[in-house]
């Protein structure tokens, strides 16, 4: 999960009390007791000190980002990405060689079987997947967009693996949509940190680092 960086009269808004509950929402989002805290801080080399600033910035982010993404913001944003959010549910079969992956191909296409049984017989990886249009390849993305539902696309390179892909069907996105509304607030916290300049907010990766380690 991404968080922002926000400046420090921001952060030092937060009052004690304030903080207290910001630390134990942290603890439950973390399933931590208080006296495990000690030493899941020591497992990542860290202190107090560092806790309690992370937990100002988790707060001044939801503070910061409840002012920015406004049900206005997220309407505009949405207009704005509305193609590149058209939504496509996916079958995938993933094959070590071309061969494998246009074999497969014409029992789909010539035989009639389905995709998930093509690959229960060669004990091929299936599954699958629902894309947003902005997740596909650029170079791959009018193939997407102009296959009709149900059909098969040739064989896809992907780092050394082929992939093929029915897609079952192609919808325009819904603003409400759990994925839509994701990618939506993303880019209005986006837009506002590049409209602020040297003052705008910037995405920081070191909560989220530490939470994995």
């Amino acid at each position: 999960a991404q968080r922002l960086t926000v400046s420090g009269e921001k952060r030092s808004g937060i009052g004690g009390s304030g903080l207290a509950a910001g630390r134990a929402a942290f603890l439950g989002r973390m399933h931590l007791e208080e006296s495990a805290v000690a030493d899941w801080l020591a497992r990542r080399n860290q202190n107090y000190s560092w806790l309690t600033e992370m937990i100002e910035l988790e707060m001044a982010y939801a503070r910061e980002r409840e002012r920015v993404v406004t049900p206005e913001a997220r309407k505009r944003e949405f207009t704005a990405l509305r193609f590149q959010l058209t939504i496509f549910e996916v079958e995938v079969i993933e094959f070590d060689t071309l061969d494998a992956a246009r074999e497969a191909l014409l029992c789909v296409r010539e035989d009639g079987m389905e995709m998930e049984e093509v690959a229960a017989e060669g004990r091929y990886s299936f599954r699958q997947e629902r894309l947003l249009l902005e997740d596909i390849a650029p170079e791959l993305q009018q193939l997407f967009v102009s296959i009709i539902p149900g059909k098969v696309l040739e064989p896809i390179e992907q780092s050394g693996e082929y992939r093929l892909c029915r897609v079952l069907a192609k919808n325009e996105p819904e603003p409400e949509d759990a994925g839509v509304r994701r990618r939506v607030e993303h880019g209005v916290l986006e837009r506002h940190g590049a409209e602020r300049g040297t003052q705008r907010v910037q995405w920081n990766l070191l909560f989220a680092q530490a939470m994995r380690a």
